[in-house]
């Protein structure tokens, strides 16, 4: 106990560091997905697997905080802080998109807070527990809705 308060203030502390420590990977894998405002199909794809293998990595580790933040108020505030940074990021570009004529109109917000909470939720369900989904399965059901909700009404 004197060990982890030596390094830690509390539980939400701890919660924190952890995702700063491995949500910056995240970060910047949203960061240069956002910045590509051209909307290539397969630039979003090559993204998306990238958050997938992410979630490989550190789901169980990300499942905890986010089951935490079910209980603890305060990891509750961190987490929803962590989600809406994404949801912020997803909508400014799908609004660029739109703006550009590169994707059919849509609510921007509405449209990149179901993306994100989706990806969130059935990742963490994928695999935040042993045993793991399969990965390209994982990755083909994620990337079906990415694709249908961004770009229907393109031809392919």
């Amino acid at each position: 106990r004197t060990v982890f308060y030596r390094h830690f203030d509390d539980l939400p502390d701890v919660a924190v560091r952890l995702l700063q420590t491995i949500g910056g990977e995240l970060y910047e894998i949203s960061q240069e997905w956002a910045a590509d405002t051209e909307g290539s199909e397969a630039a979003d794809r090559r993204a998306l697997a990238r958050i997938v293998d992410f979630f490989v990595r550190h789901g169980p580790l990300v499942r905890s905080i986010a089951e935490g933040a079910s209980h603890d108020e305060a990891i509750e505030l961190i987490y929803r802080g962590f989600i809406d940074t994404f949801i912020e990021m997803t909508e400014r570009s799908l609004r660029e998109r739109v703006e550009g004529g590169r994707l059919q109109p849509l609510d921007a917000r509405e449209v990149a807070r179901v993306l994100t909470w989706m990806n969130e939720r059935y990742l963490l369900e994928s695999f935040g527990r042993v045993p793991q989904a399969d990965p390209e399965r994982a990755l083909a059901a994620v990337w079906t809705v990415w694709r249908r909700t961004l770009y229907w009404g393109r031809p392919g």
